[in-house]
């Protein structure tokens, strides 16, 4: 049985919220960086979540793009059926042709 391996460079993800608080129904302000190697990974999506360790359990925000540089920064809105709780944010993304899959803890 054959595995391919990945060969592209681990991705590593910032992510900043620039909201002091979050409420459902409203946008939330993020940003942060991409980079595989040290070097920036442009025009990559990264997706992002609500993530409640405790219940085990994630709400999407949707996504966003990195610019030429491998920075994102946007405004998603948190969805009115998100359960109350203390979450963090976590970003993923699945890379590119040179950046291989990353996220967040």
């Amino acid at each position: 049985m054959s595995v391919n391996k990945d060969e592209r460079p681990p991705t590593k993800l910032s992510v900043a919220i620039v909201d002091a608080d979050a409420h459902r129904g409203a946008p939330l302000r993020v940003r942060g960086d991409v980079a595989a190697e040290g070097e920036a990974c442009g025009h990559v999506v990264v997706a992002l979540a609500l993530r409640d360790a405790r219940a085990g359990r994630e709400v999407s925000l949707g996504t966003l793009a990195t610019d030429g540089s491998g920075k994102y920064e946007g405004a998603l809105v948190v969805p009115q059926t998100a359960p109350l709780g203390d979450y963090d944010v976590v970003a993923r993304t699945l890379g590119d042709a040179r950046c291989g899959p990353g996220g967040t803890r």
